[in-house]
C-alpha cells in the first residue's frame, strides 16, 4: 500500500512525503527516517507514528499534547481511511493519502509490430481515439485564452464528482481541497499581472500538490498555466 502525507496547514504548508510503511515517527525530532514538523511548539519530540497493521494504516499517539483524527480527539491509536486528516501540536493538518501499489503490467509487443494495424476494427479505433485527443487539445487551447479564475471556476462544476469517483477520496476530503485551491487561485491573477512569476510558481506548484494525481483537474490546471510563465 502507498501512503502519502500532504501538509495541508502549518509552516509546512503544501508539501507532501510519501512514507515506506512499516513504521514512521513524526514529531519535532522523530529521528531517523521520520517525518520532521519544524516551528510549532506545541510538537513534541516524538508527537505519533503511522503503522501498518495487518493491511490497515493506524495512527499512534505518542504526545501529552494529544493529537485529533477527523476532529476527534485520541490519546492512543485510532485507524485511518483515505482522507483522514490528524490534527498535530497548534498549527499542523496532515492529510492522508491511501492508494493501492501499482501492479506489475507485463510488456506486451508494440501494436505497430503486431500486424494488428491491418485490422479495420483496430483502425476505426485509432481513428476515434485520435480525434477525440484533438478535441481535448481544443478545449484546453479554449480554456487557455479565459482568466485564471475564470478557468478555475469552468473546473470546479465536475471537481467533486471527479474527486470521488476517479480519486476515491471522501465528500469532506473532496471539498477541503477545492476550498484550498480556490484560496490559491485567488492569489495568481494579481501575481501574474506583476510579473511575480517566482512566487506564481509556488502556487502552482502548491496546487498540483494538493491532488498529486494527473486524474485531477486541478493538477491539469496547475500544470498548464504553470507552463506559460515567462512566455508573455
Amino acid at each position: 500500500m502507498r501512503v502519502e502525507v500532504l501538509i495541508r496547514e502549518g509552516p509546512l504548508k503544501g508539501q507532501s512525503f510519501e512514507l515506506n510503511l512499516g513504521r514512521v515517527t513524526l514529531g519535532r525530532e522523530p529521528g531517523g527516517h521520520g517525518l520532521r514538523l519544524v516551528d510549532d511548539p506545541m510538537v513534541s519530540d516524538l508527537h505519533g507514528e503511522l503503522r501498518e497493521e495487518t493491511g490497515q494504516i493506524v495512527y499512534v499517539n505518542h504526545s501529552p499534547n494529544g493529537s485529533a483524527v477527523d476532529g476527534i480527539t485520541i490519546n492512543r491509536e485510532k485507524g485511518l481511511t483515505s482522507g483522514s486528516l490528524i490534527r498535530v501540536g497548534e498549527s499542523y493538518l496532515l492529510e492522508i493519502r491511501l492508494s493501492e501499489a501499482e501492479p506489475v503490467v507485463e510488456e506486451k509487443e508494440p501494436i505497430w509490430r503486431s500486424g494488428r494495424l491491418k485490422s479495420p476494427a483496430v483502425r476505426l479505433g485509432l481513428v476515434g481515439w485520435i480525434l477525440a485527443l484533438l478535441g481535448l487539445v481544443y478545449v484546453a487551447t479554449k480554456d487557455s485564452e479565459k482568466g485564471l479564475v475564470e478557468q478555475f471556476q469552468s473546473i470546479r462544476k465536475n471537481y467533486l464528482k471527479e474527486c470521488k469517483e476517479k480519486m476515491g477520496l471522501s465528500e469532506t476530503a473532496c471539498q477541503s481541497r477545492i476550498e484550498l485551491a480556490e484560496d490559491l487561485v485567488s492569489k495568481l491573477e494579481a501575481l501574474e499581472r506583476r510579473d511575480l512569476d517566482r512566487e506564481a510558481r509556488r502556487i502552482y506548484d502548491q496546487l498540483i500538490a494538493i491532488d498529486g494525481d494527473f486524474r485531477s483537474p486541478i493538477y491539469h490546471y496547475a500544470v498548464r498555466n504553470r507552463g506559460k510563465l515567462g512566455r508573455k
